[in-house]
Parts: C-alpha cells; sequence; structure tokens
C-alpha cells in the first residue's frame, strides 16, 4: 500500500524549540532507519521510520535545572500607620495625587472610601504626609501647601480647609520625597450620621509648578504612626517590636539579610507618633506605605495581653 501527501512529501526535521529549549531531533530519513536525537536541553527524539522492522526512535536530550537566586532588595522609607478605632470605617489613609504626572494646583482627587457605596468620612485631626515624584530645581526654595474640600454634594457648595504651608529646599530639607504638609481637623462642617451625600476632596499647591507629587497621606492622629526614612541605601526588611515594660517605644530595625540575624536599629531616622503600634478589640484597619519599595509584604505577630491580670 501506497501513502501519497497531496501537499508533497512528508517532513522528517524535529521541531524548532522555544527560546531556552533544545530543538526536536530528525525523523529517520530513509526506511528502516532510527530517529535522531533531540538536542539538550529538553528535545524530543525523532521518530523511525520502519518498512516493517522495528526502530527504535531518538533518545530525547537531557533536561536543565535553572536556579534562580532569591535576591533581597533594599527600599528608604516604609510608613506603617493604624487609625484609632473610633476613626470613621470608610476613611482610606491614601489618596493618589497625580501619579507624578499632574501639575500641582491642577485637579482635586476625590478622597477615596474603605465602604463601597459610603463617601469618606472624617472625625478628628489628621497628619497630612505628601510624598514627592521629582522635584524642579531642588536646590530652589518653593512652598507647598495641601487644600481639602468638602463639598455638601458632588458639585454643591464647598467649604476649604487648608494646611499649614511649607516653605523648603528640597535638597536639604527633604529625604525620599517625603513632605511634611501640616497637619488638619476634619470635617470643617460637622456631618450627621445619615449624610451620604457630602464629599471630600485634596488639592496640592506648590509655588513650582514643575513639581510632582505622587501621594498624600492621612493619618489619624489617635492612631499610631511609624515611618521610617532612610538617606542612604536603606534594608530589605525591617521589624517594629512592641515595647519592652520599662520602655515607652520598642525597637525599630532594620535588617540587611533575611531574618533578624543582622538587624540593627533605624530609630535615628524614624518619625513615631501616637505611641506603640497595638491592635483593639474589633476590625483594625493597618495601612503599610513605601514609595520606593513597592507594597511592602507584611508579617505580624499578635499577643493578647491584660490590663490587670489574667481573669480566673
Amino acid at each position: 500500500m501506497r501513502l501519497t501527501f497531496p501537499g508533497g512529501a512528508p517532513t522528517n526535521n524535529g521541531a524548532t524549540a522555544p527560546t531556552g529549549g533544545g530543538n526536536g531531533g530528525n525523523g529517520g530519513g530513509s526506511a528502516n532507519t532510527t530517529g535522531s536525537a533531540g538536542s539538550q536541553p529538553g528535545g524530543g527524539g525523532g521518530g523511525a521510520d520502519s518498512a516493517g522492522v522495528s526502530e527504535a526512535g531518538g533518545a530525547g536530550g537531557a533536561g536543565k535545572i535553572i536556579v534562580t537566586p532569591y535576591q533581597l532588595t533594599s527600599f528608604k522609607t516604609l510608613i506603617v500607620h493604624r487609625p484609632s478605632n473610633s476613626s470613621p470605617k470608610s476613611l482610606c489613609p491614601f489618596v493618589s495625587v497625580g501619579n507624578g504626572a499632574n501639575a500641582p494646583g491642577s485637579t482635586e482627587y476625590t478622597i477615596p472610601s474603605l465602604v463601597p457605596g459610603l463617601n469618606a468620612r472624617f472625625d478628628g485631626t489628621y497628619m497630612l504626609i505628601l510624598v514627592a515624584s521629582s522635584f524642579n530645581t531642588p536646590s530652589a526654595s518653593r512652598t507647598i501647601g495641601v487644600s481639602i474640600k468638602q463639598y455638601e454634594f458632588t458639585g454643591g457648595p464647598a467649604t476649604t480647609i487648608a494646611a499649614t504651608s511649607v516653605a523648603l529646599i528640597p535638597n536639604t530639607q527633604v529625604t525620599n520625597g517625603i513632605v511634611r504638609a501640616g497637619v488638619v481637623t476634619l470635617p470643617q462642617r460637622a456631618l450627621p450620621a445619615d449624610n451620604t451625600e457630602a464629599v471630600f476632596t485634596a488639592l496640592v499647591s506648590d509655588t513650582n509648578a514643575s513639581d510632582r507629587f505622587l501621594d498624600l497621606l492621612i493619618l489619624d492622629s489617635r492612631g499610631q504612626t511609624v515611618v521610617v526614612n532612610e538617606p542612604s541605601s536603606g534594608y530589605p526588611n525591617y521589624y517594629i517590636d512592641e515595647p519592652d515594660p520599662k520602655y515607652d517605644q520598642g525597637l525599630i530595625m532594620g535588617s540587611p539579610q533575611d531574618g533578624r540575624k543582622a538587624a540593627v536599629s533605624v530609630s535615628d531616622q524614624t518619625m513615631m507618633s501616637g505611641g506603640p503600634l497595638m491592635l483593639e478589640p474589633g476590625d483594625n484597619t493597618f495601612m503599610a506605605y513605601s514609595n520606593d519599595g513597592g507594597a511592602p509584604a507584611i508579617s505580624l505577630s499578635y499577643f493578647p495581653r491584660y490590663a490587670f491580670g489574667r481573669p480566673s
């Protein structure tokens, strides 16, 4: 019996491998010939050509193991914040204010909410931290400010609450783009619990219109905040410990290795507010932010404590 191939004679060439692999071996070229071995790594062996006698196929190419070493990446900034449990649950401590693209003063940014269908709400005093993407002529002075606008409803009348403007020279007064932009008490006009229409926005001002900003952090003064701002190379791991009973604050450390065996204190490059980090009964909001290390991977260990001794 003869087989015919309308498209021409069959090819016995091995297939071409994708990047990083070995090509397949060629098939037997004539009757009763074996297939060729596949190329390394991992190329399949070619099939045999048999005219009735059993013939072996080609051997497959040897495999390969690629080992990619795990490399720790250092980062310089770490901002950890836990709002108090009395803070409104809809408040998001993080607001994107241009992502490094928009000129200051050109856009109002709606403050987001953590509760779907409910606008952001405030109830207290808040520290504002503005994170710069770049400074134009950083050796020159400029004045930077943040305003929060409270709208009665979208597009309606607004009340403006301006934080204190900050005059600074980035080269000598700013590390890693972190700018402390003042303190505000919000809301400016009290809102009942059943108000669903009020909207809050943030507006960044700057006398150097070529500066660019990434984010605005709105941090509850009744909560706890830790700001690590390393001026040099930073560390790939940071540790924030609970305090020993005889100290007000626990150790805040950076480690150049994976683990605590090489950890050292970075408290000299750290700003703290509100006491040591803690958890309270109920749901707790916790934010970790870095503008040079991406989203930090977080691990928390919690140990329950009793204020007046363990109950019997």
